[in-house]
């Protein structure tokens, strides 16, 4: 039988209180003053909310610009103290979430070793209190891909409110949350033959919610004369950077035209002008996309314009050497995990849309941290497949 403390040290709370401490120590290291260049432009969204400011609309999803204005109303304006331990506790809801992802597919131990892995990844410690939205991107997307499974299951209708409020939290925080939520509804859709009309009756519940959550919203946006092209500047600007900058182009093979502006497009344009490109150069362009799909999984992170304490070479080699053996569990426990193949699956498609997506335009570490908490996921399957061959592990 096991005693009071051991039974504690392998329970969620336990896990919770080591990833609260390590997250609350970090971020006791940070200074009062953003380390990377674009948390500005959050800031300046966050400041145009509260009437601080006024100018032309940024590129930028509002969602977390509204965390910072919280920070901002609660600590003093321009207090980024505040604003980090505003968005903290997205970062310590994450290890729940993703335990109870990996136990509702393989089982108590596959779920500890999730949520262990969860409390100490060195990655999800450091977004945990930087001025971006990436902590709350990660933790917005690991709450859907687990509504998402409970609602193939049971297709109850609160999973169903559930995720549709989600799908369009994440939608109002990073527009590429749209691949792994299409697919995410792709996989849902392939349980219908076996869960029913009551999936398919769910399903409609989200579309409904989505909606309802999304027409007010862009009716305030319209009012505020956004753009409806706000969404995708960014990453336009960003891929037209890639395939000009001397340093980022050495890389690539598709060739622009002579004298092609770095200016953005309306959508219809830009996927137009991709497809010329496509069909002009086909093996440059799968080049490419297929180089930065590779990137997009590089163990030790790059590209990174900003130079601070915390991109050092020791530190990124941290990053590496904690990255490498979760890749290489993550397709373990693909293969061969814990769970129904089909849950599994569903776990490493939000991982390789993600990563498609990106790579039709840049890839870098920083991008790749939302998912890794399914990517955490799946390699505690397969850790879990490994040691419990016996008997369980906890």
């Amino acid at each position: 039988m096991k005693s009071p403390i051991s039974r504690w040290l392998t329970s969620t709370s336990a896990l919770f209180v080591l990833g609260a401490v390590l997250r609350i120590a970090f971020l006791l290291t940070k200074g009062d003053a953003p380390s990377f260049s674009d948390t500005y432009e959050y800031e300046t969204v966050a400041m145009q909310m509260l009437g601080k400011t006024h100018g032309a609309a940024l590129p930028r999803a509002p969602l977390y610009p509204a965390v910072m204005a919280l920070g901002f109303l609660l600590g003093g304006v321009k207090n980024y103290w505040a604003v980090r331990w505003v968005q903290l506790p997205f970062g310590i809801a994450l290890i729940p979430i993703v335990q109870k992802l990996a136990e509702r597919i393989g089982g108590r131990t596959a779920g500890w070793l999730a949520g262990l892995g969860t409390a100490v990844a060195p990655t999800l410690i450091f977004v945990s209190s930087m001025l971006y939205p990436t902590s709350l991107y990660t933790f917005i997307l690991a709450a859907m891909t687990l509504a998402a499974i409970r609602l193939a299951e049971s297709a109850r209708s609160r999973d169903a409110v559930l995720l549709g409020v989600l799908a369009m939290l994440g939608w109002m925080t990073d527009t590429v949350i749209a691949a792994p939520m299409i697919a995410l509804f792709l996989w849902m859709l392939t349980r219908v033959r076996t869960a029913g009309p009551a999936l398919v009756r769910a399903m409609l519940v989200v579309a409904v919610t989505m909606i309802a959550v999304m027409t007010p919203y862009q009716l305030v946006r319209r009012h505020a004369g956004g753009s409806p092209q706000a969404f995708v500047q960014k990453s336009q600007w960003v891929l037209h950077f890639a395939r000009t900058d001397s340093t980022l182009s050495a890389n690539r093979w598709v060739e622009l035209p002579a004298g092609e502006s770095g200016s953005t497009l309306p959508m219809g344009e830009f996927l137009r002008h991709e497809l010329h490109l496509m069909a002009t150069q086909p093996i440059a362009y799968a080049h490419d996309v297929g180089f930065e799909f590779v990137h997009f999984f590089a163990p030790m992170p790059d590209r990174v314009q900003t130079r601070n304490q915390y991109n050092q070479p020791s530190v990124l080699i941290v990053g590496a050497i904690y990255f490498t053996p979760v890749l290489a569990l993550f397709l373990f426990g693909l293969w061969r995990g814990r769970g129904r193949r089909d849950q599994r699956l569903v776990l490493a498609l939000v991982v390789f849309t993600t990563a498609g997506f990106y790579s039709l335009f840049f890839t870098q570490t920083r991008y790749r941290i939302p998912v890794e908490p399914q990517m955490i996921a799946l390699s505690s399957l397969g850790v879990a497949a490994l040691v419990e061959r016996r008997r369980p592990l906890i």
